[in-house]
């Protein structure tokens, strides 16, 4: 009997290999922002779309245009070598792997409350600023 089992809900095949599903260190996101160039505004493009309908084109054609930063990011967070993922992960894997990635790192909470943290700290420094200007 093993006291330290993994979760199996944290483990997706990917082109044969059994691939964790982790949370991202520091050095990690880094990596990962250092990787991103195109991805972010595409996905904010396909967020903003205004005919809900056309989301899952946009979101093939996004895939595509960005296909090399997607596997980037799977490699940096994975492990797996960029070769290994393209040469045998499939579509529905990938897939599998980031909305794994994104429950596993918590990355819609952890969005909320960065969005509120800078929030707070324009609101702060902006009313600072006049406070200092009013002083003037």
């Amino acid at each position: 009997m093993s006291f330290f089992r993994r979760n199996t809900n944290d483990i997706v095949m990917m082109g044969g290999n059994k691939v964790e599903v982790r949370r991202l260190t520091v050095k990690q996101w880094r990596q990962i922002f250092g990787a991103l160039n195109q991805l972010p505004g595409i996905i904010f493009s396909a967020l903003t779309t205004e005919n809900k309908n056309d989301l899952g084109v946009v979101i093939v054609a996004a895939v595509d245009i960005c296909f090399d930063e997607v596997v980037d990011i799977i490699s940096i967070a994975s492990g797996l070598t960029k070769e290994d993922i393209e040469d045998s992960a499939a579509l529905d894997e990938i897939v599998e792997y980031i909305e794994k990635l994104i429950e596993k790192n918590n990355f819609e909470a952890t969005l909320k409350k960065l969005q509120t943290a800078g929030r707070r700290l324009f609101t702060k420094t902006t009313s600072e600023k006049a406070k200092e200007e009013m002083k003037a």
